[in-house]
């Protein structure tokens, strides 16, 4: 990883402070926002290290919340599909390094771009059809588990798909923020080794994330208290109308 990429203009830095936040915020009580850093963070650097520079910010604030809703997680959605998950990380590590996406940043940038496009439509569809009466079975957990970890592995941008397979289970609010916030941790854990092995992190990588820490619990802290106040839906669809449009420059530019 060449460290000449993290001497970053004083725009560049604005926008890591604000993928930084939104990591924090994200994870603190909204799920689901933090989509809009995925295009962001590949913008300021290279598609490919970009997933890697982001990955440790995403486990800094998985473990915050974490620490807020430890007690509250129902261990049987967070294990069932695991496994499956884990499948489709090992797939997207051998799939990157067979086709050597790492050093084709522009098809890495297209392919965050379709995915981070899909998924926005996959959770809209969600959204708007609550009633879906999905079946708690292996086979749907299976399904999650393979396009959660193929996903997050590729780009980072596996939110929307654990968002799906939680809310067609209708958790409570803090059964799905503690399920949700374990997920993550143990998944975005489980890919370091693999991002590390494909260069996507390194120590140069890993001294800049430190700079990001106090803004992730900015962003937290923030996310904690606005979400009492500030209308949801306003909010979450300015933040995939900003996310959709930051998706498409990389699919098409």
């Amino acid at each position: 990883m060449d460290p000449s990429m993290f001497h970053l203009t004083p725009l560049t830095w604005a926008v890591v402070i604000f993928c930084a936040m939104v990591v924090g915020f994200t994870k603190s009580g909204i799920p689901g926002v933090g989509i809009l850093a995925v295009p962001l963070m590949a913008m300021v650097f290279p598609p490919g290290p970009s997933a890697g520079i982001f990955l440790p910010m995403l486990i800094a604030g998985d473990i915050l919340a974490v620490a807020c809703y430890r007690r509250d997680a129902k261990w049987g959605l967070v294990l069932k599909p695991l496994l499956w998950a884990a499948l489709g990380i090992g797939a997207a590590y051998l799939v990157i390094k067979a086709y050597h996406l790492n050093e084709r940043g522009r098809l890495l940038g297209h392919l965050i771009g379709g995915i981070v496009l899909g998924v926005l439509a996959l959770g809209e569809y969600v959204g708007r059809a609550r009633s879906l009466d999905v079946p708690r079975t292996w086979w749907f957990a299976a399904m999650a588990g393979l396009l959660g970890g193929f996903t997050t592995m590729v780009a980072n941008a596996a939110g929307p798909i654990w968002i799906v397979y939680l809310l067609a289970l209708r958790l409570d609010k803090k059964e799905f923020l503690g399920t949700n916030a374990w997920i993550f941790l143990i998944l975005n854990t489980f890919k370091a080794p693999f991002s590390y092995g494909l260069g996507f992190i390194s120590a140069d990588s890993l001294w800049f994330n430190l700079k990001t820490l106090p803004f992730i619990a900015a962003g937290a802290f923030l996310g904690v208290r606005v979400a009492k106040v500030l209308p949801l839906r306003a909010f979450n669809l300015a933040v995939k109308a900003f996310a959709g449009i930051a998706a498409l420059k990389l699919l098409f530019f």
